[in-house]
């Protein structure tokens, strides 16, 4: 799940997922290819990730569909969500 939601908002920001990983998250180039494969990266990679791309952890693990928690989308949002 993290490698698929990463690469959707690698492209949503228009730029590829081994840039974002070797320039932003500090890992290998080659790190992407094992998270396709379904390694799981260290928790401050998704860290750092989510705080990138302005979304939260939980997103980026698939724990949740919503990029954000609810409370930080606003009161409308969040009322809808419940």
């Amino acid at each position: 799940m993290f490698y698929d939601r990463l690469v959707t908002l690698c492209k949503l920001h228009g730029t590829n997922i081994t840039e974002v990983a070797v320039t932003h998250l500090n890992v290998a180039s080659s790190a992407p290819s094992s998270w396709k494969k379904g390694a799981s990266p260290r928790s401050d990679v998704v860290i750092r990730a989510a705080e990138h791309f302005g979304v939260s952890a939980d997103y980026l693990l698939g724990l949740t569909a919503l990029p954000l928690p609810p409370a930080s989308l606003g009161n409308e949002a969040a009322n809808a969500v419940q």
